[in-house]
């Protein structure tokens, strides 16, 4: 599996991050998914890659729609460091949705 951007509008949403911060996250994730992609290749008819970038494209954390978590200051679990949950920057419900129908894509092609 891939991973998407997180960001969309520059993050504008997020405290703390500004306009160097979110195109480089939006970039790392880029990195992440194309090394993710070449261990795929690798690792030939074994193993099939899912991208999901698309499916998040325009709903990540400050889109229209967030399907991606931005900073989550409540309902901590009891491995969580405060002030900040472990849900931050990562998928909502409705996000786990995206990465599912990557997986399915991919699994029909």
């Amino acid at each position: 599996m891939g991973y998407p951007r997180l960001l969309e509008k520059s993050g504008s949403c997020v405290p703390g991050i500004g306009t160097e911060e979110a195109p480089w996250l939006n970039e790392m994730g880029d990195v992440v998914a194309t090394e993710m992609k070449g261990a795929v290749s690798d690792a030939g008819s074994y193993a099939v890659f899912a991208d999901p970038r698309a499916a998040f494209a325009g709903e990540a954390i400050c889109g229209d729609t967030e399907t991606i978590h931005g900073i989550v200051l409540t309902g901590h679990s009891r491995a969580d460091t405060k002030p900040n949950s472990m849900k931050s920057f990562h998928p909502k419900v409705s996000g786990t949705a995206h990465y599912a129908q990557a997986f399915e894509d991919a699994l029909a092609q």
